[in-house]
């Protein structure tokens, strides 16, 4: 996949994307001062019950994320998601928010490194535009959704002796609530599982949901880093007509290994893409991936990576 192939996927085009539109920067005020932060958890109810994945147990049901509220001298308030910690939150105390922006990326550079989204959120106040005119504004209105949250719901008491029902309710519970993609957990065997009997459970499920979901309803999985090289190249040998549309985090990110799964991938044919980086919170680890073209999709932060985030060439 080429870079305007990517873009026009994202519902953008390759000219919207090189916008002059960075000559807003210039109106970011001077003299605004980060007066009062504050952190809070936003906790959030799911839909169902998530089990575990390859590394963790349980989720719940419910979700946690750490917000932040950054407030300013000018009466603006900026609010958004971000895991920066204590210390790195006071450093911004008595700042200029925009000091930190870097208009020919554009991106913001601070102590809150990916947390950047209270930054663009004030951004977007002090200037009376929306975050996403800021960022090009050429992007489409409407972009489809997967349900990520198939876990390992055959390894919780409740549905261990009817689990292959279970996982066909997941999905018409993720259809009925409009989706038509599904990402699924793998990788029992890392942790929960003998090694052996845990690879098996992951197929069954993979090969369950996809005849209980249909041919065109998308598909992907994700390991948590719970398999190896070889281990992900037995599965997806066994997988051949399910049509992955991409495998994420499978093993430790290590170029080599990720390159030697892409040319694997290609002599079979297959369409699957890499999809890897979700831990990085910066641009500086995915630079010899990104030289190597060694990912499909790269999973950074876009809250601090900016424009570039979307820019980066996928193999």
């Amino acid at each position: 996949m080429n870079r305007r192939k990517f873009l026009s996927l994202c519902g953008l085009s390759v000219g919207a994307v090189l916008w002059p539109a960075w000559s807003w920067a210039s109106d970011l005020p001077s003299d605004i001062k980060i007066t009062r932060i504050v952190g809070f958890d936003l906790e959030s109810r799911r839909c169902k019950v998530c089990g575990k994945n390859s590394r963790l147990g349980v989720h719940g049901d419910r979700a946690r994320d750490s917000m932040v509220r950054i407030y300013t001298n000018a009466g603006l308030e900026g609010l958004g998601n971000c895991r920066a910690n204590g210390a790195k939150l006071r450093s911004l105390l008595g700042k200029n928010p925009f000091d930190f922006f870097k208009a020919e990326e554009p991106a913001f550079h601070s102590p809150l490194e990916a947390g950047t989204m209270p930054l663009w959120d004030l951004a977007g106040k002090a200037l009376k535009k929306p975050v996403y005119a800021l960022l090009g504004g050429q992007g489409a209105r409407r972009v489809p959704v997967y349900d990520g949250s198939i876990y390992f719901a055959d390894l919780m008491p409740e549905y261990a002796g009817r689990w292959q029902d279970r996982f066909k309710e997941e999905i018409d519970i993720g259809l009925k609530r409009g989706h038509r993609g599904f990402k699924i957990k793998i990788g029992r065997g890392a942790k929960w599982m003998p090694t052996e009997e845990g690879f098996d459970r992951d197929l069954m499920v993979v090969k369950l949901i996809r005849k209980h979901a249909g041919p065109e309803i998308m598909l992907a999985v994700d390991a948590n880093d719970g398999y190896d090289l070889a281990r992900s190249k037995r599965f997806l040998t066994e997988l051949p007509d399910v049509n992955l549309a991409f495998v994420e985090e499978l093993f430790d990110e290590e170029v080599a290994s990720d390159l030697e799964l892409k040319a694997f991938l290609r002599e079979r044919k297959l369409k699957t893409l890499i999809a890897d980086g979700e831990t990085m919170q910066t641009l500086e680890p995915f630079k010899p991936f990104i030289a190597a073209r060694a990912f499909d999709i790269y999973e950074g932060d876009i809250n601090h990576f900016g424009i570039e985030g979307i820019l980066m060439e996928a193999a």
